[in-house]
């Protein structure tokens, strides 16, 4: 009661210091609201931040089953249509009265609330499969707690000062391409951030993103703002900290206003002057490797361009043990002035191990930039120490060393590695809930991460179709289009096809979309297929326009005669137009059969069956709880947020062990183990939160 008073009256500070102590938050007035409908009543923007930051509902319905975002669509409040969708409040559109009319005839903001609105639907499926993550935080002076983790942002908290709340998410960039204007040559390195904050803020912040996988040797990385404003240039290190492969990004975030950031990568070829003196080049894009030119090589000077594409990845595309076949770099070398040498230049190149037969070693050289399979030739004469391969080209082309013995192999293989072309294992899954709703999954998986990642979704309560997946080859980068035939039909609101861009760094996440199905099965089965088709241009030459007249025109007859002459005759270039078109790669059928799933082959627990997130069952949660004093158990409950009633009716009751029982929704989300993380974290006790965390990543419960 008191806090409703408080936000009745304004009383913002005193608002947020009760929801800070631990105030209930769950207390309903004579009108069926809570504070978060009185904090939206009357724009309270940052008290009702604090309400979703301390764990109050944001989508429960007052007396006149009104939810916040209702009443904020009421009230044409942008601000807060934003932040309850940042939130992930739930979507019901047939109660809007703003979509009873004409869309075209809304005013520009009622426009731009209705795209939020549609987004957020297509978000929530998103939100709920882990493609869209977010978190919320008081962050307080001198906490040496890293609040973001789960979205594996670290932080530095030395500038703060005073406690401010703090959002940060992160979401894959299908959700915001349209809003991101990178070059065409640029692709996505990492996903997509936001980062927002409330209250007394410092100026800035300092974040490190930990992202998937490392750039390649020839690319250059980046910061695309979407919005907002960055202080100096990101810093990149590799992190040698994890078994897989990381790049840690510094960024430094103003936090006067919303950011909106990602990082896009770019392949940037090193650039030598030559002329001709002799000259030994070590390119930084692969230290160890040596170009050694000649004295009088060139006639004259110019530029040497160098371009190192990695290789060593497209040894293991199917199995990590297998023999490689590749066995350096590949290295491209052209001079810009497109001169060749006069004399031979000698290439060293490292090899990435020393455990190939020397005998088994030749050279394949191409003068193609991205040459095809039957674009290849080969040579043998080959010097061989230690782990260096050197040999000399009398034409500047690409070179690469592999497999004699496997040359079939080494050819397909370095073909692919110069592209960027991948195998891919293409699959499309689906989960019934308890409650019969469908969610579907359609996923681009490595070849030699395919069975891993299904494994992860049929943890997760997803089955496999009748057809597994299916093996196709994608270029990285690649963005293609997802068509649902058949009676197949989701929940979005939207008319265009979702797209799905291939970034094989993700080998942690995964390449996937998700998907609310409308279906209702008990009438009539799924039938139909996914269809991912990749995007090309098509370019047609226009037939040129007959004049409107056949009568001949005198003038220009008169103006032909005088001067045919003198002028050259020429035929007139045939206009050409640009036209996008699809290309189907592969289609996925969709069964109806294996939505009748017994609950022990999705991963569910007979006396659990809504929670499929393994550390996060009662029985799980019973062993952490049983590691813990009485007064653990208390702070844990304080840090995640449980109401200081509840806790001290446990405390009367003896049922402390039980926090974390009362905690836990019925239907747990992934994000809600981050925050046990934290929690246990910040009450020392961080073994218990790296098991909790090691038994996430491995799908298992809490150990015993």
């Amino acid at each position: 009661m008191e806090l409703l008073n408080h936000l009745q009256k304004n009383r913002n500070t005193a608002a947020v210091d009760l929801i800070d102590n631990g105030t209930d938050l769950t207390f309903v007035d004579q009108d069926g609201q809570t504070a978060v409908h009185r904090a939206l009543l009357n724009g309270n923007t940052e008290t009702f931040v604090s309400l979703v930051a301390y764990g109050a509902n944001i989508n429960i319905l007052d007396a006149k089953g009104q939810s916040g975002l209702d009443m904020a669509m009421k009230r044409k409040d942008l601000n807060l249509v934003k932040l309850l969708c940042y939130f992930g409040a739930e979507v019901a559109l047939q109660d809007w009265v703003l979509l009873s009319g004409d869309i075209n005839s809304l005013n520009k903001q009622d426009q731009i609330i209705l795209k939020q609105i549609l987004d957020q639907n297509d978000r929530l499926a998103a939100i709920n499969h882990g493609s869209i993550g977010y978190e919320l935080h008081q962050l307080k002076p001198k906490d040496n707690i890293q609040y973001f983790s789960g979205l594996f942002v670290d932080m530095n908290t030395e500038n703060i000062t005073s406690s401010f709340f703090m959002y940060c998410a992160k979401e894959s960039p299908e959700f915001t391409s349209s809003q991101i204007q990178k070059e065409n040559d640029e692709h996505f390195f990492s996903d997509v951030f936001e980062v927002i904050a409330w209250g007394s803020k410092p100026d800035f912040i300092d974040l490190d993103i930990r992202v998937e996988g490392r750039p390649h040797c020839n690319e250059k990385l980046r910061l695309l703002s979407i919005t907002g404003v960055f202080l100096k240039d990101i810093e990149i290190q590799k992190n040698q900290n994890h078994n897989d492969e990381e790049t840690v990004i510094s960024v430094q975030v103003s936090l006067l206003s919303d950011a909106k950031f990602t990082i896009v990568s770019k392949v940037v070829p090193e650039i030598f002057n030559v002329t001709n003196e002799s000259l030994c080049i070590h390119p930084q894009m692969e230290k160890e490797a040596e170009i050694a030119i000649p004295e009088g090589t060139f006639d004259s000077a110019g530029q040497l361009q160098v371009n190192i594409s990695e290789t060593k990845a497209w040894n293991h595309e199917e199995d990590e043990v297998v023999d490689p076949v590749l066995f350096t770099n590949a290295i491209d070398l052209t001079m810009l002035n497109h001169s060749q040498p006069q004399k031979p230049v000698k290439l060293t190149l490292p090899v990435h191990s020393s455990d190939q037969n020397n005998d088994d070693i030749i050279i394949l050289m191409s003068d193609k930039e991205e040459p095809e399979e039957n674009e290849w030739e080969i040579r043998s004469n080959v010097d061989i120490h230690g782990k260096f391969i050197s040999f000399d080209v009398n034409h500047l082309s690409v070179y690469i060393a592999c497999s004699k013995q496997h040359l079939s192999k080494s050819i397909t293989q370095a073909t692919n590695a110069i592209k960027r072309e991948v195998q891919v294992e293409c699959f499309a899954m689906i989960k019934k809930a308890s409650d019969g709703k469908l969610s579907l999954i359609i996923e681009y998986a490595l070849k030699n991460k395919g069975k891993s990642r299904r494994k992860k979704w049929k943890d997760k309560g997803f089955s496999t179709m009748s057809v597994e997946y299916k093996d196709c080859v994608m270029k990285e980068a690649q963005t293609c289009k997802i068509t649902l035939t058949g009676n197949i039909q989701t929940d979005s609101l939207r008319h265009q096809d979702p797209f799905l861009t291939l970034n094989p760094k993700k080998f942690r996440t995964g390449n996937y979309r998700s998907f609310h199905l409308i279906n209702d099965t008990s009438e009539s089965p799924l039938e139909g297929e996914v269809q991912i088709e990749r995007r090309h241009e098509i370019i047609k030459q226009l037939q040129q326009q007959q004049h409107a007249s056949s009568g001949t025109n005198k003038e220009t007859r008169m103006f032909t005669n005088c001067c045919h002459k003198s002028v050259k005759h020429f035929e007139p270039e045939m206009p050409l137009a640009y036209d996008t078109d699809f290309e189907l790669v592969v289609s996925l059928p969709i069964d109806s059969n294996i939505l009748d799933i017994k609950q022990d082959e999705v991963g569910v627990a007979a006396d659990d069956h809504q929670c499929t997130i393994p550390v996060l069952r009662k029985t799980s949660l019973n062993r952490i709880t049983a590691s813990l004093s009485i007064e653990e158990c208390n702070q844990l409950g304080t840090h995640l947020h449980v109401s200081k009633n509840k806790i001290e009716q446990l405390e009367t009751n003896g049922k402390l062990k039980e926090i974390l029982l009362i905690w836990r929704p019925a239907r747990p989300y992934e994000k809600l183990v981050h925050n046990l993380s934290e929690g246990l974290k910040e009450i020392d006790k961080d073994d218990m939160a790296n098991n909790v965390e090691e038994a996430f990543e491995n799908n298992i419960e809490y150990p015993a």
